[in-house]
């Protein structure tokens, strides 16, 4: 089979993906950080690219922990003192999380919990989801969810998620596709959902390779850290600082998260 492919349009690693695929999709062509739409139409033993656009992306995909080591060395030739975190505490795995409805039922449930406890809660919520209808759920969210261990808040949360999706207003699978100032904002458009666990849903579930949450404690004062500086950032300074490590601003979350686990949560607990 012969695949005929414009050399224009993708450099090498994505021109011989691209040469893999039997059915239409989307992708993106990593190193040179865009997007990529094909169909491929076979005629008789040929097989020819139609359709091929090449679109400017914001937004680049990390899928796999391949992926996340090579975004980790783009990150640390834009940023060298981030080295510092795979040379001291190794390379942290890839945070990949389920996405659509039960992805925000975790987010919600884990707000302002420790691990722990944020799992059991969601473990309890995901497990009579099930079995209440979602007409229900978004009628009277504080009766129906009572007795799993939520917050008159995170209650109204899911409520309001539940009538997101009774309603079809939420576009989860397109979200991939937005620029991620309009994601976020389709996201925050649901009670309990702000700019921080957005950026979550769109690092985590999404897998962006181009997000950042500097409204997160634990980022903040791993860059303080790792970084040493004299005045601690907030979100406001981080946010103006992880602009100079786009586009590969998701690892630079994770090393941070990783080093603060490492280098500054055993210290704090002393």
């Amino acid at each position: 089979m012969v695949v005929s492919i414009v050399s224009q349009i993708l450099c090498n690693p994505c021109r011989e993906q691209m040469s893999k695929m039997q059915q239409p999709c989307w992708a993106w062509c990593k190193p040179c950080n865009h997007r990529l739409r094909w169909r491929n139409i076979v005629l008789g033993h040929e097989e020819r690219i139609m359709d091929s656009e090449h679109i400017k992306q914001e937004q680049a995909l990390m899928i796999s922990q391949e992926d996340f080591m090579r975004e980790v060395d783009l990150l640390c030739a834009l940023e060298p003192r981030f080295r510092a975190v795979p040379d001291q505490w190794g390379i942290p795995p890839i945070r990949l999380r389920p996405k659509g409805p039960e992805a925000l039922v975790r987010i919600i449930c884990a707000q302002q919990l420790s691990k722990s406890s944020a799992e059991a809660i969601s473990k309890r919520v995901l497990a009579k989801w099930p079995e209440l209808s979602l007409a229900i759920i978004a009628q009277d969210p504080e009766t129906s969810l009572d007795g799993l261990g939520l917050s008159r808040a995170k209650k109204l949360a899911l409520g309001d998620l539940a009538k997101h999706i009774l309603d079809d207003q939420l576009m989860l699978e397109q979200l991939v596709f937005w620029p991620v100032d309009k994601a976020i904002a389709h996201l925050t458009k649901i009670r309990g959902i702000g700019p921080w666990s957005a950026q979550l849903y769109l690092m985590f579930s999404l897998n962006h390779s181009d997000i950042f949450a500097p409204g997160d404690l634990a980022l903040q004062r791993g860059a303080d850290h790792l970084f040493g500086w004299s005045t601690p950032c907030n979100e406001v300074s981080l946010a103006e600082i992880a602009k100079s490590w786009a586009p590969h601003r998701s690892a630079a979350a994770h090393l941070l998260w990783h080093h603060y686990g490492h280098a500054v949560r055993p210290t704090s607990k002393n």
